[in-house]
């Protein structure tokens, strides 16, 4: 139940937070890539990673109220754990992509290769590498998440 409690408070401060960023003007950064053009807003990924928490909070009550044997404790701190670190991560290296396109007046497209051929200095790439750091963090979380499901499905299934 703590853990429900957990991702549920998650979710919650998430969307507070993205409802108090939706009345400021939307920081975005684009993606190009291979001649597919997507916008991402910092508020989008807010969303999105509530409903990320919702659904977590609803699986582990879900598992708490109705299975015989519950979900492993430990695991499922380190789930929560890896998904707060990738969600910090993340929400950190879009403010700082975005707060980088802003000071500079220039849209919100990293060019690295353009860049490059005409002779200027390639943009900072840490924030790319946090954001993906993040998504790794968030995917090492959700690995932890399905290993806590096999493993009590395994002790579940067992004959006693």
């Amino acid at each position: 139940m703590l853990l429900a409690r957990l991702f549920a408070l998650l979710a919650i401060l998430l969307l507070g937070v993205g409802l108090l960023q939706g009345r400021t003007p939307h920081q975005s950064f684009d993606i190009v890539v291979h001649s597919t053009y997507f916008v991402i807003a910092h508020v989008h990924v807010l969303y999105v990673q509530a409903l990320v928490s919702a659904c977590f909070a609803v699986i582990y009550f879900a598992a708490d109220r109705w299975m015989l044997h519950p979900l492993n404790n430990s695991l499922g701190l380190g789930h929560f754990g890896l998904v707060i670190v990738g969600f910090v991560l993340t929400a950190f290296a879009m403010s700082a992509i975005g707060s980088a396109t802003v000071s500079s007046g220039l849209p919100s497209k990293i060019y690295i290769a353009t860049a490059r051929m005409s002779g200027e200095s390639a943009p900072s790439l840490w924030p790319f590498f946090t954001f993906c750091l993040g998504t790794v963090s968030f995917l090492f979380g959700c690995a932890v998440f399905a290993v806590n499901l096999a493993s009590t499905t395994v002790k579940v299934s067992r004959p006693h």
